[in-house]
């Protein structure tokens, strides 16, 4: 059972934040999908050897691409509860579609960033034709809804400096096909070069603003759809990066509490606010759902927070990361991942009959409805 201490928590962060909406809604939102963190058991194993991940995160030890067989079993778990509309669980999907070209980095001696398609990635492996029918199911199905995350889940500026500059852990880490190292001290806000959007120069802050648009369309390439949410990787963006967002479509914007990069090596947490100079919504999410992560039980958490938020007329906005729920580097952690949902989604149901799932755009889209 949750401590009085956590529900106490709970309904305090509902009180002032969000969006009030008659009904009781459940949004999971799901980071991470596309981006390909560790390519495999047998680099990770080798990046253990070379003494680069010395105190690894379960991201490194498990999180990569999702294949055909992890969309279809989280597709099972979530057709198996249907709201008091009888529609199934749904996750927004946040996706970042492109990753580091590798080959093409290298053929260039580091002097340029080159990138591919999370389809280009999945092609090597012969994965290709069958990932991309499991995406079509799962959004014709109301599975899974696509939204955005940034083109890559790498700051490119910053890593591309630490290739040029020849560091020698950085170097050994590529050619693992792994970038997320941590060379930065520990407070700063791009360290493991994971924050897409942090940038150093003015130069740079306009190169990415190129690239976010050019992941936008990539997307709508890809999965025929336009995604009206975005959620900045690790919290890192800036309001030159709204404008663009919004001339792409994206009318919702995930953590108003964000870094926002000062372009001087430096850093400010944005104040709260409901929406931003363009107007686009900012909304928090209020629930988390980590169970590889947790050292709680992840399930009471979750369904206290929940709890919270129904309190106060609030949406449970639930983020929920990719890496609970892909078997590609050991399948239990997927098995695992999934056993856990079933029974957050088991137990939602039967304490809340008359809740309903929705999508992040389905949720937007009530609050214009409602606010304006």
């Amino acid at each position: 059972m949750a401590s009085i201490k956590r529900h106490i928590i709970s309904n305090i962060r509902n009180i002032q934040s969000g969006y009030r909406l008659p009904g009781k809604y459940l949004i999971l939102e799901s980071d991470d999908w596309g981006s390909n963190r560790i390519s495999s058991r047998e680099s990770y194993d080798r990046l253990l050897k070379k003494g680069i991940l010395t105190c690894p995160e379960k991201y490194d030890k498990y999180d990569t691409i999702a294949k055909a067989e992890d969309l279809t079993a989280l597709y099972e778990i979530l057709d198996k509860y249907k709201d008091i509309n009888g529609n199934p669980a749904i996750v927004s999907t946040f996706i970042n579609p492109t990753n580091p070209d590798f080959d093409k980095i290298k053929d260039s001696d580091y002097s340029e960033y080159f990138y591919e398609t999370f389809l280009d990635t999945l092609d090597k492996t012969g994965d290709r034709e069958s990932t991309i029918n499991a995406w079509r199911e799962g959004i014709n199905k109301r599975y899974i809804s696509p939204e955005y995350h940034g083109r890559e889940h790498l700051c490119v500026p910053l890593w591309m400096e630490a290739l040029k500059a020849n560091n020698k852990t950085v170097l050994d880490a590529f050619d693992e096909h792994f970038y997320s190292i941590n060379i930065l001290p520990d407070h700063h806000i791009a360290k493991s070069f994971r924050p897409t959007l942090f940038f150093n120069t003015e130069t740079e802050k306009i190169w990415l603003g190129k690239a976010l648009g050019d992941g936008y369309e990539l997307i709508r390439e890809i999965f025929g759809i336009q995604p009206i949410t975005f959620a900045p990787s690790n919290g890192v963006s800036s309001p030159y990066f709204d404008e663009i967002l919004l001339n792409k479509g994206i009318v919702g914007i995930h953590n108003s509490r964000r870094y926002e990069p000062n372009g001087k090596g430096g850093w400010v947490k944005a104040d709260y606010a409901k929406r931003n100079e363009y107007q686009q919504l900012m909304y928090n999410r209020n629930c988390v759902f980590d169970p590889l992560l947790a050292h709680i039980d992840a399930i009471d958490f979750c369904l206290c927070q929940i709890q919270g938020a129904f309190n106060w007329g609030k949406a449970a906005i639930i983020s929920t990361h990719r890496v609970n729920y892909v078997g590609g580097i050991d399948v239990k952690n997927r098995d695992n991942g999934l056993k856990m949902l079933d029974s957050l989604l088991k137990k939602a149901i039967e304490k809340w009959p008359d809740i309903q799932f929705i999508s992040s755009d389905e949720y937007i889209n009530k609050i214009i409805k409602r606010y304006g």
